[in-house]
């Protein structure tokens, strides 16, 4: 349920929102699936071909490249081994445009345990080499 988002008062203090995370177990495989895919992030930096190595689903501005569909399998595959009955919603299995978007939200608005995944977002920054980019994961 998207209402199901994990906040924390920006007043408590760092011991206690460590032991808070640290005892979480939705914040430690998101922790975990953000590693591994930052691994193939930081691997496949500087490797992406401009002519041949990307896909565009809306011009020039909004690409896939195989690190993204690789770094979401990756964060998939971490989730449903720890939740194999949670749901996930990824970016790169969305096809272009807004319709689609608003149809992948309508579809999962109402389901338990869903995550939502941008596994790069800066895919442009990353495809040109500039270290502008992040794994998003949310639950």
């Amino acid at each position: 349920n998207l209402n199901n988002v994990f906040s924390f008062q920006l007043s408590m203090n760092s011991d206690a929102y460590n032991q808070l995370l640290s005892n979480n177990p939705i914040v430690l495989v998101a922790q975990n699936a953000a590693r591994q895919a930052g691994k193939l992030i930081i691997d496949g930096s500087g490797t992406i071909d401009l002519t041949n190595g990307v896909e565009s689903k809306i011009g020039s501005r909004d690409i896939v490249t195989v690190v993204d569909k690789n770094a979401q399998d990756t964060i998939k595959e971490v989730i449903f081994n720890a939740f194999p009955n949670h749901n996930f919603l990824g970016e790169e299995d969305i096809p272009a445009g807004i319709e689609a978007s608003k149809a992948a939200i309508n579809k999962f608005k109402d389901v338990e345990n869903l995550w939502i995944v941008d596994p790069i977002d800066g895919t442009t920054n990353f495809a040109h080499g500039m270290p502008l980019s992040g794994v998003i994961i949310a639950f």
